[in-house]
């Protein structure tokens, strides 16, 4: 038996299928639109009640990220890599990672070398606290005007 399996289907494969009264295999065009949203993946799997971690979609710019981002670090504090994929790439580009352990170890390394760097030799406590609740631009705003120690 013939069938029609094209990689995409748009109108044209529709109606190729029609004229030539073959089965068509595939989504339409509307729902290949909502599959192949890395998004909407993620809420199609939670739909299905299937096992997901813990995730944020439908951010649209820098400071919903930051803040959807420390909004899970602070829920999730056991999961140590973090994943960011971009909807409206392909092919693996958009995709990025960020290994929570690492960035302690380069902050514990650069506060180590800091009191050499900046010429004290005293012990100095330079950790200071987290910002929690404040949006990217309060943050940025902080660590503009923040006084030289």
């Amino acid at each position: 038996m013939a069938m029609l399996i094209p990689e995409v289907v748009t109108h044209l494969e529709a109606k190729l299928s029609n004229t030539l009264r073959l089965p068509l295999i595939g989504p339409s065009a509307r729902n290949m639109s909502l599959l192949s949203s890395k998004s909407n993946g993620k809420k199609l799997a939670q739909m299905a009640q299937l096992p997901i971690g813990p995730w944020a979609v439908d951010i649209y710019d820098e400071d919903e990220f930051y803040n959807s981002l420390a909004g899970l670090v602070v829920k999730h504090p056991e999961v140590r890599t973090w994943l960011f994929k971009i909807d409206d790439e392909r092919s693996s580009r958009g995709t990025a990672y960020i290994d929570l352990l690492k960035m302690q170890q380069v902050s514990h390394s650069a506060h180590a070398s800091a009191p050499a760097l900046l010429g004290g030799g005293g012990h100095e406590d330079l950790t200071e606290p987290a910002v929690i609740g404040a949006d990217a631009g309060e943050v940025r705003a902080i660590s503009i005007h923040r006084p030289a120690q």
